[in-house]
């Protein structure tokens, strides 16, 4: 039961670092920049498709690298 504990210890800690090195290698953070943009908008600016980049940008969320703000209902 230990091992597993420590085994699960480290992949806490190693799937927000290579979320940040694929989105760092993707460009996301660039592409992103400071304003918000929806998931279409920044997988065309990447030019892949959005449902491949989905899991990817909710990766960078979980790792507090992106925020996610809904937009307000109308």
């Amino acid at each position: 039961m230990l091992i597993q504990t420590v085994i699960n210890s480290h992949l806490a800690n190693v799937y927000p670092t290579l979320s940040m090195m694929a989105g760092m290698q993707l460009e996301i953070f660039t592409a992103v920049g400071h304003s918000g943009i929806t998931i279409d908008a920044t997988a065309e600016k990447l030019n892949v498709q959005p449902l491949k980049l989905r899991p990817l940008l909710y990766a960078l969320v979980s790792a507090n690298l992106l925020t996610v703000e809904e937009a307000p209902l109308l």
